[in-house]
């Protein structure tokens, strides 16, 4: 499995090398390139009732989604297959911090796969959004279970932020069993020195 987030350096610098995209380098390498993310989490769940999924949705603001879109072929013939080959490449690198997701449930953390399903969309001011389903390695029961899901970026430059309200969901078979998600904020200090606003949803099944 969403106010507005920041990317990391890490990620941001492997998108623009292994996509030939030119961005605010010089601002990046000197730590000082932030940028948000309006985010949206819905969890999802087999006809068991067990949690198996968190489909997310991304916004990357005008800004930089015309940096990650520049001298990309949006043509009618090639804008499905850019789009693909972005959303991909990005994917890619967010798999290699956890795709900035922390799940727990009853305070164990919960492991995921690979992202297999996404979608990359483009809004009339040039906003970038990316839709991606986030799947557990194992399907797993919530009954008289908590669940915690946090969405922090481990450099610290990207901040992730819910819209408000905050668009949670719950899949049908889950809202049956469980409270409504809520959603909180807490500073995270980490060894870097970035102190990001970390967003955290939780609610518990019966």
């Amino acid at each position: 499995m969403f106010q507005v987030v920041k990317l990391s350096i890490r990620a941001f610098k492997h998108i623009m090398a292994s996509l030939l995209i030119v961005v605010l380098i010089q601002t990046a390498q000197a730590d000082g390139y932030h940028y948000q993310l309006k985010t949206s989490a819905k969890f999802l769940a087999n006809t068991t009732g067990e949690l198996t999924a968190i489909q997310l949705a991304w916004t990357y603001a005008p800004n930089e989604g015309q940096q990650l879109l520049a001298d990309k072929d949006l043509s009618v013939a090639q804008k499905e297959a850019t789009l693909k080959t972005l959303g991909k490449a990005m994917l890619d690198d967010l798999f290699e911090s956890g795709y900035y997701t922390q799940l727990a449930i009853n305070g164990q953390p919960v492991l995921l796969n690979k992202v297999q399903t996404y979608s990359v969309r483009v809004g009339a001011d040039q906003s970038l959004t990316l839709d991606f389903t986030l799947p557990l390695k194992t399907p797993t029961k919530l009954s008289t279970k908590q669940l915690s899901l946090k969405l922090v970026d481990p450099d610290g430059v990207a901040t992730l932020v819910f819209n408000k309200p905050p668009e949670l969901a719950l899949e049908a078979s889950l809202a049956k069993m469980c409270t409504l998600p809520s959603l909180s904020e807490e500073t995270l200090k980490l060894p870097n020195g970035h102190q990001p606003s970390v967003p955290t949803i939780q609610f518990s099944c019966k």
